[in-house]
């Protein structure tokens, strides 16, 4: 839920609701039971429940968002922040890890 819309997952589909006005904004049928959903107002990602596929939905109307890193990105993630995902990046020292922030969106690191 955001200050948008609210979302609503059934067994295989998601309804959108606008907070203002409680009416549909878009609906998205075939979303697997156990489908992890996050994001903020501008996306939506969706990431299958044995992590094998990953997609994202504009928030305002349920259109497709192509981002290619998307399922890589999900399934490293240790911690979900809005659209931006934190994972350990072991690259710099393999004695010292450190936490590096990604923004699907941008295609780049936050931090």
């Amino acid at each position: 839920m955001t200050g948008r819309y609210v979302c609503c997952q059934a067994r295989r589909g998601l309804s959108v609701y606008d907070t203002l006005t409680g009416q549909v904004m878009w609906t998205h049928d075939g979303i697997r039971p156990g489908t992890t959903i996050c994001g903020d107002d501008e996306v939506l990602y969706f990431h299958t429940p044995d992590q094998t596929k990953a997609f994202a939905l504009r928030s305002v109307d349920g259109q497709p968002v192509e981002l290619p890193k998307l399922h890589e990105w999900m399934n490293r993630a240790v911690h979900v922040v809005g659209r931006c995902f934190v994972f350990a990046d072991d690259s710099q020292s393999k004695d010292k890890p450190s936490l590096r922030m990604s923004d699907p969106l941008l295609d780049k690191y936050v931090w």
